[in-house]
């Protein structure tokens, strides 16, 4: 363990708290459980000191990532967890995920110190209560799912990111104990298109490549568009998932139609998303989605499958377009939209802008520092 926190106690109410963010793994690798990490801590130092624990053993990523202590990833990372949870028991902590040692120490601590002697604990899930993830490893989590049950009722209070998310969390919890807030996303500025050499309507994606994203749907959905259309995918991951992608791509005869751009910077990847037609969302499991929020704020509609959680939402908001998860719906809603009257695609347009400008302006700044720190 690399720093101690100092504990404190309940101050006078000019006097700056220490809130401390609690994760597994962090770097950008991980995706949109990053981004609200980020946006959280920017969130919080408006009003309190802010320090974060993370596990890791890379020391440059401690650097680049901002982190404040960095738990060893090995069995002597547990004690140096126990020391640093304990010491902060006096303090505020926000956990963010809950497959992940840290979390398990944290409750652990609580609930030797009990709920009087302690600071607010609070859990952001990022997905991790979802169907989807229990799924992985299932006879690991079944055995496990009682300890996990126990851990969730030491905190108070659990801030789902979507009420999608929040309807279906496995398992359910008390509504006195969970709340909604959408998760803050940092600014995004107006960016010029990129040329992408296309000619056409288009479609894009932006995320990881990874079967949860189920960008195999993804491809077959273009494959199903007119020879005019084509798409253009944005991020990195698995390079074996990758290839099996163009391999799909190559049977259906749309590979040529599809532009693969790899990682890059948050700036050009908005470049790339200006000006299509739609953005995609196609995954297995999604709790928010950062995408879909970006490409809202640029103007671009979100086609979004409906068994994500985030659907819900995006139902309720009418801030997207909600379909089944199979390319003929996918592919027929894309056409739908492109060719709907002028003025009901800008009122989605504009709704989806609202919602997205909503989550960059703070507007839940006060509801989330509140529910973390339960004392403004």
């Amino acid at each position: 363990m690399t720093a101690r926190p100092v504990a404190t106690t309940v101050p006078d109410a000019d006097v700056r708290t220490t809130v401390h963010l609690a994760v597994g793994r962090f770097s950008p690798a991980i995706g949109g459980p990053y981004q609200t990490v980020v946006a959280y801590r920017q969130v919080l130092q408006r009003q309190h000191d802010v320090r974060l624990i993370a596990i890791n053993d890379d020391e440059k990523l401690r650097v680049d990532t901002g982190v404040d202590t960095y738990v060893s990833a090995n069995w002597r990372g547990w004690w140096s967890l126990f020391g640093y949870s304990w010491n902060a028991r006096s303090d505020d902590v926000l956990v963010f995920g809950v497959w992940h040692r840290v979390f398990f120490v944290v409750a652990l601590v609580r609930l030797i110190v009990g709920a009087r002697r302690s600071g607010r604990r609070t859990l952001v899930p990022t997905q991790s209560l979802s169907i989807w993830d229990w799924s992985k490893h299932r006879r690991t989590k079944a055995l496990l799912r009682p300890v996990v049950e126990a851990a969730l009722r030491q905190f108070d209070l659990v801030i789902f990111a979507t009420e999608g998310e929040r309807e279906t969390s496995v398992p359910q919890l008390a509504p006195d104990k969970t709340t909604v807030i959408y998760h803050p996303i940092e600014a995004v500025e107006r960016a010029t298109r990129r040329s992408t050499t296309a000619h056409g309507p288009r479609i894009a994606f932006v995320g990881r490549l990874a079967a949860q994203k189920d960008l195999r749907l993804f491809v077959h959905t273009v494959a199903l568009l007119p020879e005019t259309w084509s798409a253009d995918i944005v991020g990195y991951g698995d390079e074996t998932y990758r290839a099996l992608l163009v391999g799909d791509a190559e049977r259906l005869g749309c590979a040529e139609r599809m532009r693969w751009h790899g990682w890059l910077p948050r700036r050009e990847a908005h470049s790339i998303i200006v000006g299509a037609e739609a953005l995609l969302v196609t995954s297995h499991a999604e709790n928010y989605s950062h995408a879909a929020v970006e490409a809202m704020a640029l103007g671009v509609p979100v086609v979004m499958v409906d068994r994500v959680a985030a659907a819900t939402d995006v139902r309720r908001n009418q801030t997207g377009i909600v379909t089944a998860a199979d390319p003929g719906s996918l592919a027929a809603a894309i056409l739908e939209l492109q060719s709907a009257r002028s003025a009901s695609r800008q009122a989605l347009v504009a709704r989806a802008a609202e919602f997205a400008q909503a989550r960059q302006s703070g507007a839940d700044a006060d509801r989330l520092l509140n529910a973390v720190t339960g004392r403004l």
